[in-house]
């Protein structure tokens, strides 16, 4: 990679990590276009380059989000596959992997499942294509499990509304608290015990 391509992949991820906190801080619907470029230091003319508007820049932290969920979500799904013997611990220990992941992306997990729609259409649709992507996720391994006979339940399409329901309220009550990979094991854990208990054979 040449000089000119290094600075401009620095720049952009200049651009994405300053936004990301300003998100954070401020919420989308308050955070400016000014108030990105401000924390990156970079002049307007050079920031227009690169993104076009705000909401282009949260879609593309958005999409890095999920690629950062999409190994642990895949793991899940082939966990059904192992049987019921294994299942368990399997879904136990891949879950709390991805509650780990979920935890040091909070910031904009917060912002895709808290804030409210319909004040901004592009924003709206990336929220909705995210959280739709998540809610598949869910619905797919109870699909899969459904099909090995390792799932019981037979409306899946309600049981997914239920956990992602379930992770959502989780996401926001970690408030930024300081949460233990111990404490996001056992939480995990307790989410695999009522779908123990109330969804597998």
């Amino acid at each position: 990679m040449g000089l000119r391509e290094e600075k401009k992949k620095l720049n952009r991820e200049a651009i994405l990590n300053s936004a990301r906190k300003v998100f954070t801080e401020k919420g989308f619907y308050h955070t400016s276009i000014s108030d990105i470029i401000r924390e990156t230091g970079l002049s307007r003319s050079t920031f227009y380059l690169y993104f076009e508007n705000k909401e282009e820049i949260f879609s593309k932290l958005a999409a890095q989000l999920y690629q950062h969920l999409l190994t642990d979500l895949i793991r899940l799904n082939k966990e059904v596959k192992t049987g019921k013997n294994n299942f368990k611990k399997n879904i136990e220990q891949s879950l709390a992997s991805l509650f780990k992941t979920l935890y040091q992306h909070q910031d904009l997990l917060k912002i895709i499942i808290q804030s409210p729609v319909g004040l901004n259409p592009e924003f709206d649709k990336i929220v909705t294509k995210y959280q739709r992507i998540f809610y598949q996720a869910v619905l797919d391994i109870l699909e899969r499990g459904k099909k090995y006979k390792i799932v019981k339940i037979e409306n899946t399409e309600l049981a997914a509304h239920i956990i992602f329901g379930g992770i959502k309220e989780i996401i926001s009550n970690w408030n930024n608290k300081n949460v233990t990979n111990e404490e996001l094991e056992s939480q995990a854990m307790e989410i695999v015990k009522i779908f123990e208990y109330g969804v597998v054979r």
